[in-house]
């Protein structure tokens, strides 16, 4: 009996992960029915037996976005495909099965419940923040697995977000006039990825010809003349080239886009590192009236996707895994950016795994820089011990009030651009909870561009209805 209530909880468990948006509730009975299940544990052997069963039921079928992505994705073979995803199954049940006899030997110390659950609780946000953030230390120290943490499955619940709010003390409210000035008197839009895979066939006359049917069909001047600027918006690896190296087509697009547009392109930059090698970086581009404004440099690579961990250079088939065909993406400076819209909004742009996988977001570290304007801003995220600026200098809390006024200081809008068009629907749904997670969590409005669509994230305290 007990063994079927840790196949029920980890069913729930899997459930909820896979329908976030009916089932995300799910995680709640899942967890209940393992407590019920541990605290009646009456021996070590029952314990480490739950613990396998609980994991390898849960974990291979929440894990199968992955096995999909190297059978169909990466260019590893049937045997090395198998080994990743046993091997990841294998080591999260060996976690799971060492916090099983973790809680069950606390339980025996206690037998008061109110314990019993203060123990259940604090053991599993030990489990899963070692998961969420560290779970592949040997490879990256950043390298966590954030999209398993049990709050991504309650954020499409209002009255959840509203208690995240509350109990992170996100009482300052994001400027409500601006924000909503901004979205009326500005328009949108997104464009659609028209190349899909890297090894596709096409030259970068081809894809730039193409985009520009695209931005042909929107009639952009037509639409230009009801508002004050179009801001123009494109996931991860919209543009699979190096834009700097053909900026000729930024005069293709000019004929197309109307002078109050403002165009957010992702490609990739190449900069010279010796007379026969360059080095390449994934980039978002600021363009206007034909011309390169400014770029940012995405500062995380995906580890194995974009570039192969030193460590694992001299495994063969680790190196062909997703980059047999392609070159390492290099990291780009440790630098912070802002894009100026105007005096009253700010886009703060970063690019897929650096917002999942760097801890940038998470401690407040990253929260200002100077615009392409070339002014310094502070951001206006959160309020923390340190806000640091363009030269790495720290500015005390007291100093920031100073310059920092609620009322009148621009509203800083995240620009995250996302490439889910790898991954199975339901991790791609994860990957967009886990964005108004952080949104909520951090007071930080986030406009999130993945590959199918965009969305403009609030914080629950922020109504823009």
């Amino acid at each position: 009996m007990k063994y079927l209530s840790i196949i029920y909880s980890s069913v729930l468990f899997t459930l909820s992960y896979f329908f976030v948006d009916q089932l995300g509730f799910l995680i709640i009975p899942a967890f209940i029915i393992l407590f019920i299940t541990l605290k009646n544990l009456n021996n070590y052997k029952v314990a480490i037996y739950s613990g396998l069963l609980w994991a390898a039921v849960g974990y291979s079928l929440q894990l199968i976005w992955l096995l999909e992505l190297l059978l169909n994705k990466s260019q590893a073979s049937l045997y090395n495909t198998i080994f990743i995803y046993l091997f990841i199954i294998l080591y999260l049940t060996l976690l799971t099965v060492i916090i099983f006899c973790f809680i069950y030997f606390l339980f025996l110390k206690t037998k008061n419940l109110f314990f019993k659950i203060l123990i259940f609780i604090s053991s599993f946000y030990l489990y899963f923040y070692f998961i969420i953030n560290k779970l592949l230390f040997f490879i990256d120290n950043n390298w966590g697995y954030p999209f398993i943490n049990p709050l991504i499955l309650l954020c499409r619940y209002k009255s959840f977000l509203f208690l995240l709010n509350l109990i992170n003390f996100n009482f300052y409210n994001i400027n409500q006039d601006v924000s909503k000035n901004f979205l009326e008197r500005n328009k949108i839009i997104y464009l659609k990825p028209v190349i899909k895979t890297f090894n596709n066939g096409y030259n970068e006359n081809t894809a730039a010809l193409m985009i520009y049917q695209q931005l042909s069909a929107l009639d952009l001047y037509k639409i230009s003349k009801n508002y004050d600027k179009l801001i123009i918006v494109t996931p991860e690896s919209y543009f699979p080239y190096a834009l700097n190296e053909y900026e000729k087509t930024l005069h293709l697009w000019e004929n197309v886009l109307p002078k109050n547009s403002v165009l957010f392109l992702t490609a990739q930059r190449s900069q010279k590192k010796s007379s026969i090698k360059n080095k390449y970086y994934q980039t978002i581009y600021k363009v206007e009236s034909g011309r390169i404004i400014y770029f940012y440099d995405k500062k995380h690579s995906f580890w194995f996707v974009e570039k192969v961990p030193k460590n694992f250079n001299k495994i063969e088939w680790t190196k062909k895994l997703f980059l047999a065909d392609r070159f390492n993406f290099s990291k780009g400076k440790d630098n912070c950016k802002i894009f100026q819209i105007n005096n009253q909004v700010n886009f703060i742009p970063m690019i897929c795994s650096e917002f999942f996988f760097k801890k940038d977001i998470k401690t407040g570290s990253r929260l200002g820089g100077r615009d392409d304007t070339g002014s310094t801003i502070y951001s206006k995220f959160f309020f923390d011990k340190d806000i640091y600026c363009h030269s790495g200098l720290a500015v005390p809390d007291e100093a920031l009030r100073e310059v920092w006024d609620p009322e009148s200081s621009p509203l800083n809008i995240l620009l995250l651009v996302v490439n889910d068009s790898w991954f199975l629907n339901y991790f791609k749904k994860l990957l967009f909870y886990y964005a108004i997670l952080i949104s909520n969590m951090k007071n930080i409005p986030i406009l999130y561009v993945g590959h199918e669509n965009f969305s403009f994230i609030k914080p629950s305290n922020l109504n823009l209805e």
